[in-house]
């Protein structure tokens, strides 16, 4: 079901917004600790054997039909157009429907092999984590190679086989449901014989059909289209307020670049538009690496060129986020003689490179330039070279990672780390520029540019960090404004002042820092307070201008709790209170509510009480938060170690999963070590939360064998500990005699576990995840702690037959 989940995240968050994705999940998997109230209901009223493994098989097929029917469907209502203010409902209800349904009949399957088996639980949440391992491995090769529609309805097949293997013994079963395997298997080879059925036919209220190119990944869902989203749009809008001259003027401007001069009256080349989960784009320029470059004229009119109107002629520039190949073209109009470029995602280069290659001309092998697949601050940070500029323009996917559905591949690129290595490998007259969307009441994304190019100065000790600052905007087209952020490695000269006066007079583009007297604009943000870092600017006003750090990369996330209830709301904290309070609505109706009622047909001296079974409800709680906790901290951890986010699933997650099972496994054959486990799970974290952080930085420059083999090492011992703690909570529970209210103990570990994955996003933001791994390592304590009030209890409980186990 991992696989399954990482590919609804892809999903949702090229369909509708990351935002959504995190929403939806957060939400389904609650329908796994409700399974667990299902599982009691039935077991209490059966009277037969119950070990029987017919419930949990029909449950399985359901599970596989489900999975493929969401999968089909979300085509089916893909194809409807529909107004921008309602385009995200009917994915959003499908995916929270469907997917709710179809993890709760798998939630169920465990709940149901977990309480026929509760003396042999090792073996039990073995496979199941086994299983969640092989997910997180899977998923890299297999989205690069299929859809997530795909997955989904390939792994309602899977399920389904799985459900028939774990029925096989019932008599007539497998003959009962056959059919509907060959159903499942049919629909599944129909959307790889033809793909074109399951391709997407709207996005984000973008109609898909000119798509010329579709292609998935762990990254994104890449689409190349014939021009920039909106263009037709924003013209007819543009011709209600203009002549339809200067309509088509605003939109030629609109679509030659990111924020294009004012005084720009060139020719537009021909373009086609990379798009990122139909969101986050970037242009490929016809003939971009063949045609003369005199005849890129367009590209020094773009305010994000700013920087090389003072830099001409350089000798080297280090591109980050290469895309469709723009800024490579731009170094080289200005003369640049040898540009180095590193391009996250491979499918970009691919689209620029190979399928639309005649079109681009391919201007990733241009002469002078080198380019590499990976994260760029990662092949920066491993590099000796030196550079006279590093650009980094508009580099954003809003893109779901597989790592989590509010966590976006860019983050590690603007934090204060990420910032001294560019500082870092500036030659000594270098400078780097920085892009970002800018408007005069919403200047946060330029603002926390700054504010971490005056933390890294003044990391560097370097005097006088107002003269190593540059800034200019351009207002652009429709409403497009981008801001340009320069900074030196020598301070800006009195000739630099100069040539930046000259070239806003040339350009339009307008000076908004250095100060200069007639010249430089003001208006809502202070850029002197942000670079002067005073607590008034940076942590008093609508957004929190401090800079980000790898412990807290949140860049994008700018809105202050105070401001919770700005116009930006998608990227604020009221996120996380309706989140929060969707949650526990959910787990009352679905989980604590459906429990109660059947408890209440239990004989009074039996039903479960939270004041009498408190011990064991703090320990499952502890379990299912700390485990989440640890979880989130340790793949943000590994993720620039590794310099790469795919690395966060084929290895992280595929290791820590992977050494859980062997750790509940080993619990299975050597029980009595199970003493040992939580005290060097405490130790373990602990390391991992104040010791691991200096050993990555200091083996960062390591070849990737070596980082790959130091992670293993390092979260192998975690996750052998993590692994002991559930089985021994089980196990205790079924000695003492109360393996009846199991059902409890996994629905309350489900529940905490969901609140953990929003509580525990919530505290990465605003505290950073040193704090959210503290908070993991004092929920272990508390589990250990309780954990001996289990055997304090063994003698104060009558042994009995487990009533989960049979039923009379």
């Amino acid at each position: 079901m991992l696989l399954v989940q990482i590919s609804a995240t892809r999903l949702l968050s090229a369909t509708v917004e990351y935002h959504a994705a995190f929403v939806v999940l957060a939400l389904v998997m609650l329908s796994l600790a409700g399974s667990a109230a299902a599982v009691y209901r039935d077991r209490s009223r059966s009277n037969a054997v119950t070990k029987a493994m017919e419930p949990a098989a029909r449950s399985a097929i359901a599970a596989g039909v489900l999975l493929a029917a969401t999968g089909l469907l979300y085509v089916i209502v893909g194809a409807i157009p529909l107004p921008v203010t309602v385009s995200s409902g009917p994915y959003v209800c499908t995916a929270l429907v469907g997917l709710f349904a179809s993890f709760h009949a798998c939630g169920y399957v465990v709940a149901w092999l977990l309480a026929s088996w509760p003396s042999d639980v090792g073996r039990v949440y073995f496979a199941d984590l086994l299983g969640a391992a092989l997910g997180a491995s899977l998923a890299v090769p297999v989205l690069g190679w299929v859809s997530p529609i795909q997955i989904l309805v390939a792994s309602g097949l899977v399920v389904m086989l799985a459900g028939l293997a774990l029925g096989h013994g019932e008599r007539g079963f497998v003959p009962r449901y056959a059919w509907i395997g060959g159903g499942l298997a049919l629909a599944t080879v129909m959307t790889f014989v033809a793909p074109s059925v399951v391709r997407l036919r709207f996005a984000k209220a973008q109609d898909q059909s000119s798509v010329l190119s579709e292609e998935w990944n762990q990254l994104a869902r890449v689409t190349v289209i014939p021009e920039v989203p909106g263009t037709r749009r924003a013209l007819e809008l543009l011709q209600r307020q203009y002549a339809a001259a200067e309509a088509e003027a605003h939109v030629r401007a609109w679509t030659a670049g990111w924020a294009m001069s004012e005084r720009w009256n060139g020719d537009v080349p021909r373009s086609l538009w990379i798009q990122l989960d139909a969101d986050a784009g970037t242009q490929i320029l016809e003939h971009g690496g063949t045609r003369p470059l005199g005849e890129l004229d367009v590209l020094r009119w773009d305010v994000t060129s700013a920087a090389y109107w003072l830099r001409p002629n350089l000798n080297r520039a280090f591109i980050v986020g290469g895309g469709g190949g723009r800024d490579v073209l731009t170094a080289l109009a200005f003369g640049a003689k040898a540009v180095d470029v590193v391009e996250l995602n491979p499918l970009v280069i691919d689209a620029v490179q190979g399928r639309f290659g005649e079109f681009s001309g391919r201007p990733y092998t241009r002469a002078g330039v080198q380019y590499r697949l990976g994260d760029a601050r990662s092949e920066l940070s491993r590099s000796a070279q030196r550079y006279d500029l590093i650009q980094m323009s508009m580099i954003d996917t809003w893109a779901a990672s597989t790592t989590g559905a509010l966590t976006l591949s860019e983050n590690a690129l603007y934090t204060r780390e990420a910032f001294q290595t560019y500082f870092d490998h500036l030659s000594d007259d270098g400078m780097l520029t920085i892009s970002r969307w800018y408007a005069e009441e919403r200047y946060g994304e330029t603002a926390r540019i700054l504010s971490l190019m005056a933390d890294v100065l003044e990391a560097r000790a370097v005097d006088d960090p107002l003269r190593h600052v540059a800034v200019v905007i351009s207002e652009g087209s429709y409403g497009t404004g981008v801001a340009t952020c320069m900074l030196t490695r020598r301070a800006f000269t009195d000739a630099d002042r100069n040539a930046l006066v000259a070239v806003g007079q040339q350009t339009g583009f307008k000076l908004f820092w250095p100060e200069v007297p007639g010249v430089t604009v003001h208006q809502a943000m202070d850029v002197e307070g942000v670079l002067t870092q005073r607590a008034a600017v940076t942590t008093g006003g609508r957004y929190d201008l401090t800079a980000p750090s790898d412990d807290r990369p949140f860049f994008f996330n700018l809105v202050r709790l105070p401001y919770a209830l700005a116009p930006e709301g998608a990227h604020t904290p009221l996120l996380f209170g309706m989140l929060v309070g969707a949650i526990l609505l959910v787990g009352w109706f679905f989980v604590v509510e459906p429990l109660a009622r059947i408890e209440r047909l239990v004989p009074a001296g039996e039903r479960f009480s939270i004041v009498a079974a408190l011990p064991e409800v703090i320990y499952f709680a502890m379990l299912g938060a700390a485990f989440m906790g640890v979880e989130l901290g340790v793949l943000q951890r590994y993720i620039v170690f590794l310099g790469h986010p795919t690395y966060a699933l084929s290895v992280v997650l595929f290791s820590l999963l992977l050494s859980t099972a062997i750790g509940s496994f080993s619990f299975t054959r050597y029980s009595g070590w199970a003493r040992l486990a939580f005290p060097l799970l405490v130790l373990a974290l602990a390391v991992t939360t104040f010791v691991v952080p200096t050993l990555l930085r200091a083996w960062h420059g390591w070849p990737l064998a070596g980082r790959v083999t130091v992670a293993v090492l390092l979260i192998v011992p975690l996750g052998i500990c993590m692994g002991t703690a559930f089985p021994s909570g089980v196990r205790a529970l079924d000695r003492v005699g109360r393996a009846r209210i199991m059902p409890w103990m996994w629905a309350i570990n489900g529940l905490t576990g969901t609140f953990a994955s929003v509580a525990g996003m919530f505290v990465a933001m605003e505290l950073g995840y040193t704090t959210l791994l503290v908070f993991a390592t004092v929920g272990y304590l508390i589990a250990w702690a309780v954990r001996s009030r289990f055997a304090a209890a063994r003698d104060a409980h009558r042994p009995c037959d487990s009533p989960i186990v049979h039923m009379t």
